[in-house]
């Protein structure tokens, strides 16, 4: 069975870590409140489904631009280590298992899930909040704000897909075809009355109401998905 997980900006920098149940639509917290963590992304390694995350640049009491573990049963995070860089606002693994994350402002990094040290791969100064490979592995899905940009590192092409997406659009999640049809992504937004995850189909930047989860959260910051454990 698939479970979704994802992270919750409750104010400023107070972060809540999630699961939803698709098959019987059930939200579930995991763990207290991280009081000033300001965690903004999250992903989940695609063989050992260790969930990682990482925090923007509006903690106060933990570091910024920091990488963690989180434990999926008791909620617990444990630090990985400092990135080297202020804000990390998006994570997405490959099929190689690296981890990839942006740094707002900075631009595309790779990360060591060692040792949380940062590599910046393709500078830019795009302030996107969350990034997410395509359900092949070969494009780089990122939001910024009403728009969805994509990114091929074997060119070097970046392009603009959509500019229609939810109002202060925040998490961005592509997945395999056999979870999720190609061509799809979940869009997480931060709206006050916004309670569901809403599916976009990328040709023609529509949402696909049919596939949308109710999830109870109004501003999603990360999303994620053990595909390793998906049937």
């Amino acid at each position: 069975m698939c479970q979704v997980y994802g992270v919750q900006d409750k104010g400023l920098n107070d972060s809540i870590s999630f699961v939803y149940s698709p098959v019987d639509q059930t939200v579930k917290q995991i763990g207290e409140v991280c009081q000033g963590c300001d965690l903004e992304a999250m992903a989940i390694h695609p063989i050992t489904n260790e969930i990682y995350l990482g925090s923007g640049d509006n903690a106060v009491g933990h570091p910024n631009g920091h990488l963690y573990k989180l434990d999926a049963n008791t909620g617990a995070l444990r630090s990985v280590g400092i990135t080297g860089f202020e804000d990390i606002s998006g994570l997405t693994f490959d099929d190689d298992g690296v981890l990839w994350g942006w740094a707002k402002g900075k631009g595309l990094v790779t990360l060591d899930t060692e040792t949380g040290q940062g590599n910046l791969e393709l500078p830019s100064s795009r302030g996107l909040a969350d990034l997410s490979w395509d359900s092949n592995y070969q494009i780089l899905y990122g939001v910024e704000g009403k728009k969805l940009w994509s990114y091929d590192p074997t060119n070097g092409d970046t392009n603009e897909l959509c500019g229609n997406l939810p109002s202060k659009t925040e998490a961005v999640k592509a997945l395999p075809a056999n979870v999720l049809l190609a061509g799809l992504v979940w869009i997480g937004s931060h709206n006050d009355k916004q309670t569901e995850l809403q599916v976009y189909e990328i040709a023609t930047c529509q949402p696909q109401k049919n596939f949308n989860l109710f999830v109870g959260y109004d501003d999603v910051e990360g999303l994620a998905m053990p595909t390793a454990a998906c049937q």
